[in-house]
């Protein structure tokens, strides 16, 4: 009869331990994690700053070591955190999203409307980069993508962090 009594009570105890813990609402299994993207590149010293005929702000925050330019047909890989520039702590989207440590590889010019580098200004900003370099893109408004399609933050100023890892032969 103890045993039983036993059993009972480390079943309750269980029971009760996995409410409590899937109570917390934390877990989302859907909610991306952006605890380890870093903090924005500084633009305090850019090493060149250049705004384009489409209004895109391109500074330069470091130079890079690799003899190829990326051009619009290249497949990289690259580390990026895309933010909305009135707030920096609102993140749009990162490669370093649910504790990512590795770049993303995918094309300059997109293949869909799920492409990382949909943004024409992104696109624009990336071509000439070479690898090792780090750049600070703003798009402005009104920023489109793939298709002509528009964003939650078409309407918006966004501040991209880029670092280009290398360029696919």
């Amino acid at each position: 009869m103890n045993i039983t009594r036993l059993k009972s009570s480390i079943l309750v105890t269980l029971f009760v331990s996995l409410l409590i813990v899937s109570c917390d609402t934390n877990n989302d299994p859907r909610r991306i994690d952006y605890s380890d993207v870093p903090e924005p590149f500084s633009i305090d010293n850019p090493v060149s700053v250049d705004t384009t005929e489409s209004g895109l702000i391109i500074y330069v925050i470091e130079e890079g070591s690799g003899d190829l330019e990326v051009i619009p047909r290249d497949q990289i890989s690259f580390y990026y955190t895309k933010r909305y520039k009135d707030d920096l702590d609102r993140i749009i989207g990162s490669s370093y999203a649910n504790g990512v440590t590795f770049p993303h590889t995918g094309p300059v010019t997109p293949t869909s409307t799920r492409s990382v580098i949909s943004e024409s200004q992104f696109r624009e900003g990336v071509i000439g980069m070479v690898e090792g370099e780090r750049r600070v893109l703003v798009l402005t408004p009104p920023v489109f993508g793939y298709l002509g399609n528009s964003y939650t933050y078409t309407n918006d100023t966004v501040w991209i962090d880029i670092e280009l890892e290398s360029i696919a032969l």
